[in-house]
């Protein structure tokens, strides 16, 4: 009998039945009773196993899941980010140039180096080859277009002469803040002595200094009433009149976009509350509009 049983094949001691009983433990009821065998159990666990692999692999193939799994790399974003490195180099070389370009030009518009030792130094200015296939001629637009500029800047005065040319150009470098916001009721006209602009605003507005500087003058006359002008750098005067309350007295030092004065309507030449501000520079008056937004 025990060689018949050990002669058994694997397959059919996998089939042998077994029933699991499920019972209280304290009234040993049954609750529950199934009929098992081992082939079903490991076909069972076979089956769990493949379908949960299932799912997890379609989790990680199609969603961004797989983004999580440390060391993973999306071959699409590989390639953008080598691209984005490839346009940064790119935009970095053009940078270079440009840089290079102005630097250049600064030293010619201070005199330090000629035009002619300039193209001697061949200067990468217009490599790109984008730009190659550009057609520089003037065309009959263009050349309509700077006669035209030529004509307006015949008649402007701070264009005119090389005197008003270096002035611009000197104060090129500096930023210039707005005393305040209003209209302008009155522009600079030297014909008619006006050597300032005229800007309307709200009353109790603050007036601000245009630039850093030094108050020099801060007192009150009949006819302008009170008055406020700061030196500034290189002989640069600003000049704030017809002001209801003076913020600051001679000798105070003041930054740009301080508050220096209240707007109001003194002195016997004013007609309204307004500011009246005049821009001198080294004993000559400019156009404060050239330099400074005041709406």
């Amino acid at each position: 009998m025990a060689n018949v049983k050990g002669e058994r094949s694997l397959l059919e001691r996998l089939r042998d039945k077994y029933r699991l009983i499920i019972v209280d433990d304290e009234t040993f009821e049954e609750r529950a009773s199934l009929k098992l065998s081992r082939l079903n159990v490991l076909t069972v666990i076979a089956s769990a196993s493949l379908l949960i692999t299932v799912i997890l692999l379609s989790i990680v193939i199609y969603t961004p899941a797989k983004e999580l799994i440390p060391g993973y790399s999306d071959a699409e974003v590989k390639r953008e980010a080598k691209r984005a490195m490839q346009r940064a180099d790119l935009m970095e070389q053009d940078l270079e140039k440009k840089d290079l370009y102005l630097q250049s030009v600064m030293r010619v518009l201070k005199g330090e180096i000629s035009v002619e030792e300039l193209e001697a130094e061949n200067l990468p200015v217009n490599t790109d080859e984008h730009n190659t296939s550009i057609d520089f001629t003037n065309s009959n637009r263009d050349s309509a277009l700077r006669a035209e500029v030529a004509a307006e800047e015949r008649y402007n005065l701070n264009f005119q002469n090389s005197e008003s040319r270096s002035t611009m150009m000197a104060l090129s470098n500096l930023v210039f803040f707005s005393p305040l916001r209003g209209s302008v009721s009155s522009s600079f006209n030297i014909a008619t002595e006006h050597m300032g602009v005229d800007v309307v605003a709200p009353d109790n507005t603050a007036i601000k200094s245009a630039l850093d500087g030094t108050v020099v003058l801060s007192t009150w006359s009949a006819n302008e009433g009170y008055v406020i002008a700061v030196q500034h750098v290189d002989n640069l005067l600003s000049i704030y009149k017809h002001n209801s309350i003076l913020l600051k007295k001679t000798g105070d030092v003041v930054r740009a976009g301080e508050s220096i004065a209240i707007i109001g309507n003194s002195g016997e030449l004013s007609d309204g509350p307004h500011l009246h501000m005049e821009l001198w520079y080294r004993g000559d008056p400019l156009d404060p509009q050239n330099f400074i937004l005041f709406n």
